[in-house]
Parts: structure tokens; C-alpha cells; sequence
């Protein structure tokens, strides 16, 4: 398939011989790994009554988004390394439309989970005594609602803004309008990330000055709590720390190549498995860190109680 004149501008690196053997197995690897995962973090959720709390409700409604990566994104990824698949679905508008709705939505619905959840833990830190009035299920739900709502909208433009006319290869950097990944998908990562930041770096500020006055009160029982509670927090901050390690490099190298032109092919192969990884890391971060999670893992799982 020959690129037309209009494209001359856009890059387009067909998959090496290697490529084709190496990235179709860490696909598949991938998605076994997100998918379980995920899967295992929402039933732990519903078969335990204890994890089933207001913050674990976008704890749910991120594993779902990852699972739409793992369940959906990457087995599309993967045909692309396959010759004869790949160029029917090259040919076919309406999977490449529907493979970009999909991965956007499901990284826009990841972003604003992501900072629903910061924002949930700095209420739960800065004002203990009304948090239970400002986090109900009811207004959980509906900020839930909101999120899935506006992931798909930033997600639909593909459907109307795309270089489909000109430049019909279903890739990210041919198929994606650069405004696009510059001015929605980039920028709404780094959005997020200062958002983000800001509530975790309240939330250390907090936690800093209870430590303080609880040192100095001696209440055992406030002691105790204020250790769990930093527990808890430190665990979403670990998720947001992988989250930022797996995708600032595909956000600054799609950047960079948008402005310069300048990054490689192999470079946005190789950043785009690390970006997807995020979407299965949550889970291993909850076995090790979280008691609860953990021992209804083992129990999902039919292993015994370890401590």
C-alpha cells in the first residue's frame, strides 16, 4: 500500500521482521497480565464488603478503563503485526475509528480517575470531620458518571477529525491528528499530572502537621489511625508515581515528535508497551501494599492466608 502525496508529512514505519516476532509476544503477554489483573481487582472488590469504599469506587472504575485496554486496545495492537490481517483492517475505516474511540476513552477515563482519586484523599486528609458529607456513594457515583461521560467525548473526535482521507494506515502518528495528541491527549495528561501533584503535595503538608500534633498528644488510638490513613495514602500516591513513570515518556517523545519530527519510529514502538504496562501495574501495587486486596487475592485465587 502506497502512501499518497498528502502524507509525505506524516510518519509511517512499517514493523521490521523482528518487530513482528517481538512485539505480537509482549502484546499477549500484556494482555494476560492487565486482563487478570484487572479482573481480579474488581471481583476482589465485590466479593469483599471491607474494600467496598467510596474511594475503591474509582479504584473499580480505573481497573475497568485498564481492563478496556488489556481486553480491547491491545488484541487490535497486535494485528497489526500480523501482514495479512493488517492490511484488511488498514482498509477498514471503521476499526481504525473504533481502535482510537476505544484507547482514547479508555486514557481519558485512567487520567480523571486518576485525579478523582486524589482529590478524594485529599478531603479524606484536609477535612476529616466533613468528609463523610462530601464523599457519599451517591455523589461518588456521579462524579463516576461524569467521568465515563467526558472520557468518551474527548475520545469521539477520532470518529470526524482524523487523517483517514489522506493517509489510510491505522497507526497512532498517521491515523491521529497532531492537534489532537498535542491539545487533548497531551495536554490533558499534564493537566491532570499538576492537579494531581497539587493534591498529593496538600495531602503530604496535611499529614506532616497531624504527625506533629499526634506525637505530642500521645493518643495511641490517633496514632494508629493516622498511620492507616497514611497507609492508604501512600498506596494511591505509589499508583500515580507508576502511572507518570509509564506515560511521560510516550507523552514527551509524541511531543517532541510533533514539534521536531525528529523521534524515531522504533522509539513510539518501544514507549507505547510501556504506557499500556500502567494499565496492569495498579494490581500489583494493591497485592503488595494493600492487606485487604492482598489476602482476597489469595482467597479469589484458592491460596492460603500469607502474612
Amino acid at each position: 500500500m502506497k502512501m499518497s502525496n498528502a502524507c509525505t508529512d506524516v510518519k509511517y514505519s512499517p514493523p521490521t521482521s523482528t518487530e513482528v516476532v517481538v512485539f505480537p509476544i509482549l502484546y499477549i503477554l500484556l494482555c494476560l497480565f492487565i486482563c487478570g489483573g484487572n479482573i481480579l481487582t474488581i471481583v476482589a472488590v465485590w466479593k469483599n464488603t471491607v474494600l467496598r469504599t467510596t474511594p475503591n469506587m474509582y479504584v473499580v472504575s480505573l481497573a475497568v478503563a485498564d481492563l478496556m485496554v488489556g481486553g480491547l486496545v491491545i488484541p487490535m495492537q497486535i494485528c497489526r503485526y500480523i501482514s495479512s490481517i493488517s492490511e484488511t483492517l488498514d482498509a477498514n475505516k471503521l476499526f481504525c475509528v473504533i481502535k482510537f474511540v476505544i484507547f482514547s476513552t479508555s486514557v481519558a477515563s485512567s487520567i480523571f480517575f486518576m485525579v478523582a482519586i486524589a482529590f478524594d484523599r485529599a478531603l479524606y486528609i484536609g477535612y476529616p470531620l466533613r468528609y463523610l458529607e462530601f464523599a457519599t456513594a451517591a455523589k461518588a457515583r456521579l462524579v463516576i458518571i461524569i467521568g465515563w461521560l467526558w472520557s468518551f467525548i474527548l475520545g469521539t473526535p477520532h470518529v470526524y477529525y482524523n487523517n483517514w482521507d489522506t493517509c489510510k494506515f491505522c497507526q497512532a502518528s498517521v491515523f491521529i491528528k497532531p492537534n489532537y495528541q498535542l491539545y487533548i491527549q497531551n495536554a490533558s495528561f499534564f493537566v491532570a499530572f499538576v492537579l494531581t501533584s497539587i493534591c498529593y503535595g496538600f495531602i503530604l503538608k496535611i499529614a506532616r502537621k497531624q504527625q506533629n500534633q499526634i506525637l505530642q498528644s500521645q493518643v495511641p488510638d490517633a496514632k494508629k489511625k493516622f498511620e492507616n490513613d497514611l497507609k492508604l495514602v501512600k498506596l494511591f500516591l505509589l499508583v500515580f508515581v507508576i502511572f507518570a513513570v509509564c506515560w511521560l515518556p510516550l507523552v514527551l517523545a509524541v511531543t517532541i515528535d510533533q514539534i521536531t519530527h525528529s523521534v524515531p519510529g522504533i522509539a513510539l514502538f518501544i514507549v507505547i508497551p510501556l504506557c499500556l504496562l500502567n494499565s496492569g501495574m495498579n494490581f500489583v501495587v494493591y497485592a503488595i501494599k494493600n492487606a485487604d486486596f492482598r489476602q482476597t487475592f489469595y482467597k479469589i485465587l484458592g491460596f492460603k492466608n500469607l502474612h
